[in-house]
C-alpha cells in the first residue's frame, strides 16, 4: 500500500468513525423519545384501540415500560460508553426495528405505524454502511411473519390475516432495503472519493512544503555564501584602499625625504666646510693675536703686517671672508626649510576630531602644497 493510499485509508476511517458518533448520538436520543412515547401509546392510547372506548391501565403500558426500558437502555448505554463503536450500530440497528414491532404492536397493528419502519431504516442510512440494514431487514422479516402467523391482530389490527400479508410486507421493506443499500454504497464510494482526493492534497502540500523547505534552506545556504563574498569583497576593497594609501603615503615619504634631503645636504656640506676652514681661519687669528701681544723693537710693523698676510694668503682668507655669510645662509636656509616640511607633514597628517571645528582652509592649502611640492615643482610655479 502507497503512502497516498495509507493516508486515504486514514481519512476513510476517521470520516466513518465521525458518521458513526453523530449517528449514534442521533439514535440514543432517538430511542430515549421513542420510549415516552410508547409508554404514552400504552397508557393513552392502547386501551382504546384494544378495548374500544373504555380507558384503564392496560398490560400493554406494562408491556410498553419493560419492553421499551429494555430496547432503549442498552443502545445508550453503549452509546455513552463506547462512542462510535462498530457494534453499537448493530444493536441500534435491531434495537430500532424492533421498537417499530412495539409501536405497531400498541397501537393495534395501524397500518400509519408501519411508516416507522421505513423510517428507522431511513435513519439507519445515515451509518453509511449497507450491512447496518440486514439485522434491520431480518428482524422486521421475523417478527411480521411470525405474528402474522399466530397474533395478526398485534401487527395488521385483524383476526384473521393471509400469511402472504407478512411476505408482502417483508418485500416492501426489501424493496427500501436495496434503495438504501444503494444509497449506502455511493455515500462510502463518496467518502472514499474525497479521502483519496484528501490524501493526495495531503501528499502534495507535504511535497510542496519540503519542496519550499529544501529551497529555503537552499536559499540560505547561498545568502550565507554572498554575505561571506560581500564580506571578502569589503575585506579586499579595505585592503585595496589601505594598499592604495600605503602607496601613496610611500610616494609621498618619498617626495617628502627627496625635499629634506635637499636641504639637510645643503646644512651637512657648509656645516663641514665650515668644518675645515674654521682651523685655518683660528690660525690666522692666533697669528695676528700673537704678533699684537709680542713687544720690543726686534720686529717692525711691516714685518708683522708680511707674516700676519702671508698666513691669510695661505688659508685663502678671501675666499672664506665670501663663503662662510654663503654657507651660514644656506644653512639657516635649509632648516628652515626642513622645519617647514616637517611642520606641513604634521597639519597634514593631523587625524581630526570627531566634531567639526574651524579650519584655516589657507594653512591647509599651503600645508598640502608644501608635503607634495615633489609633485609639482618640476612641471608648475604655485602662487598663493
Amino acid at each position: 500500500m502507497t503512502g497516498i493510499d495509507q493516508i486515504a485509508s486514514q481519512h476513510a476511517n476517521d470520516t466513518m468513525y465521525k458518521y458513526n458518533v453523530r449517528t449514534d448520538r442521533i439514535f440514543a436520543w432517538l430511542m430515549l423519545v421513542q420510549f415516552v412515547a410508547a409508554v404514552l401509546a400504552g397508557i393513552f392510547l392502547t386501551p382504546r384501540t384494544w378495548a374500544g372506548s373504555t380507558s384503564s391501565v392496560h398490560i400493554h403500558a406494562y408491556a410498553a415500560v419493560a419492553i421499551g426500558s429494555v430496547l432503549t437502555a442498552f443502545p445508550v448505554f453503549l452509546v455513552c460508553r463506547q462512542p462510535g463503536a462498530t457494534i453499537n450500530k448493530y444493536v441500534i440497528s435491531t434495537a430500532q426495528l424492533l421498537y417499530s414491532g412495539l409501536l405497531i404492536h400498541l397501537t393495534g397493528g395501524r397500518i400509519e405505524s408501519h411508516f416507522h419502519i421505513f423510517g428507522s431504516l431511513a435513519f439507519l442510512a445515515f451509518y453509511r454502511d449497507w450491512k447496518v440494514l440486514i439485522p434491520a431487514v431480518i428482524v422486521t422479516s421475523i417478527d411480521h411473519i411470525t405474528r402474522a402467523m399466530y397474533w395478526p391482530q398485534s401487527i395488521f389490527g385483524v383476526l384473521t390475516s393471509s400469511p402472504w400479508r407478512a411476505f408482502e410486507h417483508a418485500g416492501w421493506v426489501l424493496f427500501e432495503s436495496a434503495f438504501l443499500c444503494y444509497s449506502c454504497v455511493v455515500g462510502r464510494r463518496d467518502i472514499l472519493s474525497l479521502a483519496d482526493q484528501k490524501a493526495v492534497l495531503e501528499v502534495t502540500n507535504n511535497q510542496i512544503e519540503h519542496l519550499v523547505d529544501e529551497r529555503t534552506q537552499e536559499l540560505s545556504i547561498t545568502l550565507q555564501s554572498l554575505n561571506r563574498e560581500m564580506e571578502d569583497r569589503q575585506r579586499l576593497e579595505t585592503e585595496l584602499v589601505e594598499a592604495q594609501r600605503l602607496e601613496s603615503i610611500g610616494q609621498l615619504a618619498a617626495g617628502i625625504s627627496h625635499e629634506i634631503n635637499t636641504p639637510a645636504q645643503y646644512v651637512g656640506d657648509n656645516t663641514r666646510f665650515l668644518q675645515s676652514e674654521f682651523p685655518g681661519l683660528l690660525e690666522a687669528l692666533d697669528k695676528y693675536a700673537s704678533q699684537l701681544d709680542e713687544s720690543g723693537p726686534s720686529k717692525s710693523w711691516a714685518e708683522r703686517s708680511a707674516e700676519i698676510k702671508e698666513t691669510l694668503d695661505k688659508v685663502d682668507f678671501e675666499f672664506i671672508r665670501k663663503e662662510i655669510p654663503l654657507a651660514i645662509e644656506q644653512s639657516l636656509d635649509g632648516i628652515e626649510r626642513i622645519t617647514k616640511i616637517v611642520k606641513a607633514m604634521k597639519d597634514f597628517s593631523h587625524p581630526g576630531t570627531e566634531t567639526p571645528e574651524p579650519t584655516d582652509i589657507n594653512a591647509a592649502i599651503r600645508s598640502t602644497a608644501v608635503v607634495c611640492s615633489n609633485r609639482w615643482k618640476y612641471a608648475a610655479d604655485v602662487e598663493f
